[in-house]
């Protein structure tokens, strides 16, 4: 989408058809990663767009197949922590990925057995994880405990928990805030139209309202708007 245009542009489709996959954008290029094809298949594998070439390609895969992951870049570095394997196990890891080296592991996760249907976002200089589900002795239920990760220490720190859940909600940063916005529940299976936002400021989520429908599955960025009179 041009956002001086106000039109969208088609760009060529990814060459694997995938769902519950992550996406970051590092060197000028779209990363996809993993993913989940015709709910039947985890995926290993990733692709990048190239806006120069107009084209995607092929990197290296991932460590092992997964969905519902959450993938987040820092200092110039890709992380993907959670999400589940091919037996619908969520997963604790947290990976340091390169395009063509693949994944090192990293220190797991602490909160809970695993998570899936999370965010993760950089703050500063660390990476924060909220939302999502984790694994209940029957099925799965939702996760309000919040993470905290230190690349440079590797090592991970409590965070304040979140008011509400938020599973496979959309998430950004905007001006040193975070915003979580919609998903759903799992305890209750319904749709959230919730708003909440994080100030390190003040150390808190805050309820900032309702969207006017409930959303799930859905994504969220931060971009800067054109000055339109510049254009005229």
């Amino acid at each position: 989408f041009d956002l001086t245009l106000c039109r969208w542009e088609q760009l060529p489709d990814m060459s694997c058809q995938r769902d519950y996959f992550s996406v970051v954008c590092l060197d000028g290029k779209v990363f996809a990663l993993g993913g989940n094809r015709d709910d039947s298949r985890n995926l290993d594998a990733v692709e990048y767009y190239s806006p120069e070439e107009n084209t995607w390609r092929s990197a290296h895969p991932l460590a092992t197949a997964v969905c519902g992951h959450a993938a987040a870049v820092l200092d110039g570095q890709i992380y993907i922590s959670g999400g589940c394997d091919s037996h619908r196990h969520c997963l604790p890891s947290m990976w340091n990925y390169h395009p063509s080296r693949g994944c090192f592991p990293r220190s797991d996760m602490t909160a809970g057995a695993g998570r899936a249907g999370h965010v993760m976002l950089a703050l500063g200089s660390r990476l924060v994880v909220a939302g999502g589900l984790q694994p209940l002795w029957m099925g799965f239920g939702d996760q309000l405990l919040c993470e905290l990760y230190d690349p440079t220490r590797d090592s991970w720190s409590s965070f304040p928990a979140l008011p509400r859940p938020h599973v496979s909600p959309g998430a950004t940063v905007l001006d040193g805030r975070l915003y979580v916005v919609g998903g759903f529940s799992a305890n209750t299976a319904t749709d959230s139209k919730w708003v909440h936002c994080y100030d390190p400021k003040e150390e808190r989520w805050e309820k900032l309202g309702a969207m006017p429908h409930p959303y799930t599955d859905l994504k969220a960025c931060s971009l800067p708007l054109p000055d339109l009179h510049d254009l005229h």
